[in-house]
């Protein structure tokens, strides 16, 4: 059998997580997989409160729609704290970042046009370069002697560099991925964790894989029946966390 579209429907009473599902199938096969009242349903949360099958007309073999709905009652206001089920999601987000840390670039990288420190020295020279045709062949006023009467010239990393700042191009747009989990709980809400911080262990099982992760938020909302919180967490990925609040990564 297979889950129709748009389905599950969530929805929340007195406390209580309610889902629908919806299935498309053969007839007889949805008729053996019927649930009882107050079974539960494979591998779903929650407890069977309905469940139907109806045939579809004019299909042969004759095809059918199964109807279930399982609700996930919360424990006992004052009792301590409970977990409802999780649920997941991905965003990808644009971040501006200096040229400088573009992956062709970057200091310590392995791109086309790797800088190093003496480049990244160099082209700030560069930049303040007052003499029009010096500049426009990529060359620079550097000491030597303890005077800025030596003319050096951009290596060609740098020049690449340079021809980029020529171009008016100081930034790039860099994509990383927001993974989100959203928990349910029930009576009151357990501690949070700290947000802000190189997080290896605890970003979502759905969050890709290849980055590096900081926790970038973590808050409770209190969420319709008196004894519902949702916690809300968030987690920001890049190639490397190079500092957190807390430390510094190179």
């Amino acid at each position: 059998m297979d889950l129709k579209a748009n389905f599950p429907e969530t929805s929340t009473s007195d406390g209580k997580t309610i889902r629908r599902y919806e299935y498309t199938g053969e007839y007889t096969a949805l008729l053996a997989a019927l649930p009882n009242k107050g079974d539960a349903f494979g591998s779903l949360s929650g407890l069977v409160t309905s469940a139907s099958v109806t045939p579809i007309t004019g299909t042969n073999p004759v095809l059918g729609e199964l109807s279930v709905t399982l609700e996930e009652a919360a424990p006992d206001p004052g009792g301590d704290p409970a977990t409802g089920q999780a649920s997941e999601e991905l965003d990808w987000v644009m971040i501006s970042r200096p040229l400088l840390e573009h992956p062709d670039f970057i200091l310590g990288g392995k791109g086309k046009y790797t800088l190093t420190s003496t480049d990244i020295t160099a082209i700030e020279f560069w930049r303040n370069e007052k003499n029009a045709v010096r500049k426009a062949a990529y060359k620079y006023l550097g000491e030597a002697n303890g005077n800025y009467e030596a003319e050096y010239e951009l290596s060609d990393n740098a020049r690449k560099f340079a021809q980029g700042i020529q171009k008016g191009i100081e930034t790039w747009e860099d994509y990383a991925p927001v993974s989100r989990r959203t928990t349910p709980y029930f009576n009151s809400p357990p501690s949070s964790s700290d947000a802000g911080l190189l997080d290896t262990q605890g970003k979502p099982a759905s969050a890709p894989n290849g980055y590096e992760y900081r926790k970038s938020a973590d808050r409770f909302v209190k969420s319709g029946a008196s004894n519902r919180w949702e916690n809300s967490e968030e987690w920001l990925g890049c190639d490397y966390v190079l500092l957190d609040r807390g430390s510094i990564y190179w």
